[in-house]
């Protein structure tokens, strides 16, 4: 969750507030790198009775979980979903995340604002399961990095590789066999510890 200005094309109102990132976690990246223009919906106050909250796919309620400190309950609103330039996405400016579970209810309401829809969560969980683990391997990349007194960036453009490279499962690319496999992620993390190692201990 971030802090931009909000810009509604469809409302053309704009007013100062948190919002949620609510694209697709495969399409929010090509690579490594963030898409010019991320969606997101702004975190504001119901408009519908709570009782509607678990039942309208247009909003996803967040109690007063977010923005942090608030004393009113609150709803993402996914109906007033728009881009704004990723540029504007700090990580400076970010004060909550999603786990798994969140982001696949999310994507759960985010189809059901527009279809009216409720797609079951176990495939919704299978279609994110390749971009969320690629995180976390990133993460995990870094984090490596920073130990070995590295800049957490100092090998981005060796993960990328590694993450293009073959996998030995059926001719696909590591970012393809996470995404396909569950149990290519245990694999990637072994192979993934051995080519990081290799790279600090020459640098």
């Amino acid at each position: 969750m971030s802090s931009p200005r909000y810009n509604s094309r469809t409302s053309q109102r704009r007013s100062p507030g948190p919002v949620v990132v609510v694209g697709h976690p495969c399409s929010l990246r090509r690579g490594i790198s963030l898409v010019s223009d991320v969606p997101v919906a702004p975190i504001a106050e119901p408009g519908i009775p709570s009782a509607q909250h678990p039942f309208a796919d247009k909003v996803l309620p967040v109690e007063k979980l977010l923005p942090p400190g608030s004393s009113r309950s609150m709803v993402v609103q996914l109906f007033r979903t728009t881009t704004v330039a990723s540029t504007t996405l700090s990580v400076d400016k970010r004060c909550a995340s999603l786990n798994r579970a969140g982001v696949t209810t999310l994507q759960q309401r985010v189809v059901g604002n527009q279809i009216r829809a409720r797609v079951p969560a176990g495939i919704v969980a299978a279609h994110c399961r390749g971009p969320l683990t690629e995180i976390e391997l990133w993460t995990d990349w870094r984090e490596a990095c920073v130990t070995d007194g590295k800049e957490a960036d100092a090998f981005d453009t060796e993960f990328d590789a590694f993450m293009s490279g073959a996998s030995g499962f059926d001719g696909l690319s590591w970012r393809e066999a996470i995404a396909k496999y569950e149990h290519a992620a245990a694999r990637a993390v072994s192979a993934m510890t051995a080519v990081v190692n290799d790279l600090l201990e020459v640098s």
